[in-house]
């Protein structure tokens, strides 16, 4: 990415002195597009900016629908649900009227992966399996016929739904394998471990965890090597290594923050606060506790929500402040009882990170 960027801004000047609109947007729209690879969503989403007001001038609808998407992948990665979703629904719209059965396809798994962050695991996994029905019209083979695929298989493990996850991911993960795919294969491998982890096969997820980071490291996506190395931290607290997990969260979540990533760097305050109370630090637990619970909520990640309450509830009670952890537990359990409700399958409260949830003191 690094080499590529200088050739594609040499390009764009080419294309600005010879007045090529067309191109000019096709190249903005690369810069943009090397950029979200990298995690630098800040340069991308100017870029994509650019490209999108190039394009909606020529009026070329394939173009500005590649460009709404580019910018709704964006705005997802850095926690603007909102703004995602419309930019989701204007592509899918353009797609739709152009009978581009390929894109909307694409438009549709983008919807579910977002669905997913917000815990709606029902309506993930219909957007998901929409998108394979798409392809599969469209004989669309390669890369994104691999990337909805994995975007199916991390529904399912989501919902809880393990054993139909694990055959997905493996099957995406020998697809990215032939194709030499780095970004997916280091993607897929995560997927696996989280899985393992609802299943709390701690050793399998490990394994996979592992070779997630080997394969994140070759591909230069910063967001991606930071999922893998919170992905170890996790791992690090479900052990209870909670000293090392504490200070090494703290540190990824920082970067997390730093790179506008708001769902990881939440994430990251809620293993903080469990690895925290590990080590009875329930003063610091409680502070990035309740710091998670208000951003879950201004976000609405409805598992991240269940999840900082729950451990929220636990400090308190842990640290001799019972009456105050009842109303925390019971707030938990709403959260998961709405993604439950709505995920349509009572698998969801298996995953052993929500179990506890279910089985907690109301």
């Amino acid at each position: 990415y690094d080499e590529a960027l200088p050739l594609f801004k040499q390009s764009l000047q080419a294309e600005i002195e010879v007045h090529n609109d067309s191109m000019q947007g096709q190249v903005v729209n690369n810069i943009g597009n090397t950029y979200l690879a990298k995690g630098d969503f800040d340069n991308a989403r100017i870029y994509f900016t650019q490209a999108l007001q190039v394009r909606e001038k020529l009026k070329v609808p394939s173009d500005i629908a590649d460009t709404l998407h580019n910018l709704a992948e964006t705005s997802m990665r850095t926690g603007q649900f909102d703004q995602a979703q419309d930019q989701y629904l204007k592509a899918l719209e353009i797609r739709r009227t152009a009978g581009d059965k390929r894109g909307a396809a694409i438009e549709s798994s983008g919807l579910g992966v977002l669905f997913g962050y917000q815990g709606r695991f029902g309506a993930a996994i219909s957007a998901q399996e929409e998108a394979i029905n798409g392809l599969r019209d469209a004989k669309e083979k390669g890369f994104w016929s691999t990337e909805v695929l994995i975007a199916y298989g991390h529904a399912l493990a989501q919902a809880g739904r393990g054993e139909e996850a694990g055959k997905k991911l493996a099957e995406a993960l020998s697809a990215a394998s032939q194709d030499k795919s780095q970004p997916q294969i280091a993607t897929t491998l995560s997927y696996q471990g989280e899985n393992a982890m609802y299943r709390g096969d701690l050793k399998t997820a490990a394994g996979v965890y592992n070779g997630a980071l080997q394969a994140a490291a070759k591909t230069g996506d910063a967001s991606l090597i930071l999922l893998t190395k919170i992905n170890m931290a996790r791992l690090a607290v479900s052990q209870g290594k909670f000293a090392a997990a504490a200070s090494a969260l703290k540190t990824l979540g920082e970067q997390a923050d730093s790179l506008g990533l708001k769902y990881l760097s939440t994430q990251c305050l809620v293993l903080r606060g469990e690895a925290l109370t590990g080590v009875k630090d329930y003063v610091n637990a409680e502070k990035d506790l309740n710091t998670a619970t208000l951003r879950s909520d201004k976000l609405g990640l409805r598992v991240l929500r269940a999840l900082s309450q729950y451990q929220l509830g636990r400090a308190l009670e842990l640290s001799g402040k019972g009456s105050a952890a009842a109303s925390h537990y019971q707030e938990a359990r709403r959260a998961a009882d709405e993604v439950q409700k709505e995920a349509q399958t009572d698998q969801v409260s298996k995953r052993s990170d929500l179990a506890p949830i279910f089985g907690a003191k109301s």
